[in-house]
């Protein structure tokens, strides 16, 4: 038996046109990273990319073998997914952030409680650490993120006066 672990990068939101095309609202920070894609698996069943293009945040993509819009409207509501490998290559940032979501967090040897939300900003993203008592906010940047061991699922922060309150 084979196991794959996927990476979810969308979903398909409506139909476009007669032919097949379909409308997905792109999870990813970078749409036109769909280029990179051959394949996509939904409902564990693959899929090869025939098409995509773009409009305005949007991606549209044609399968091979979904060739109107009857094939394409069963697809509705549906997450997209690549496969684990593709998405370490070519989603590095998103599947990172991906991965982030139980981490332990620590200051120095001082357990703060797991990373349980990422709230996106404009500028960066906030990690919220929570443990028995209370949540942590701290922004995603270098001056506060020492270190991220994914494989050992440790990150190591640095907090200033008033984040710990």
């Amino acid at each position: 038996m084979i196991f794959i672990k996927y990476f979810e990068i969308g979903k398909i939101i409506n139909t476009r046109g007669l032919k097949g095309e379909m409308k997905i609202f792109c999870f990813c920070d970078d749409v036109k990273k769909f280029d990179l894609i051959g394949k996509i698996f939904i409902d564990d069943e693959d899929f090869e990319i025939e098409n995509v293009s773009y409009k305005k945040n949007f991606v549209y993509i044609k399968l091979v073998g979904v060739n109107n819009i009857d094939d394409a409207e069963k697809f509705r509501d549906k997450i997209i997914k690549i496969d684990d490998d593709l998405a370490r290559k070519i989603f590095e940032n998103e599947y990172q952030r991906e991965n982030l979501y139980g981490i332990k967090v620590y200051e120095g040897n001082n357990f703060l409680g797991e990373l349980t939300e990422i709230i996106k900003t404009g500028a960066h993203d906030v990690y919220v650490i929570e443990n028995e008592s209370k949540k942590i906010l701290i922004p995603a940047v270098s001056e506060f993120i020492l270190d991220i061991d994914l494989e050992n699922k440790i990150m190591k922060v640095k907090l200033i006066d008033g984040m710990r309150e």
